[in-house]
């Protein structure tokens, strides 16, 4: 049960961070959820900004909800 709690949790802090802004018009077919695996990448945008993720799907889910065109990503240096 305890297992179960902290799987909810921990679920529930990464679907906030997902989802924890108010999704725009046409966000629709957007990643609702992505998994926890932490493999950092940095990617640039097609405005000229990059960021670095947690992972591709919330960089794709980030460029989505934002409407952005991923031009490239790659993994974070150390």
């Amino acid at each position: 049960m305890r297992v179960l709690l902290a799987l909810a949790a921990t679920l529930g802090l990464l679907g906030g961070a997902c989802a924890g802004e108010a999704p725009g018009p046409g966000t629709r077919g957007c990643p609702q959820a992505c998994t926890m695996i932490y493999e950092p990448v940095n990617c640039r945008f097609a405005n000229g900004t990059t960021m670095t993720f947690g992972n591709r799907c919330v960089a794709d889910a980030y460029a989505c909800r934002h409407r952005l065109r991923i031009v490239g990503c790659g993994a974070k240096a150390d």
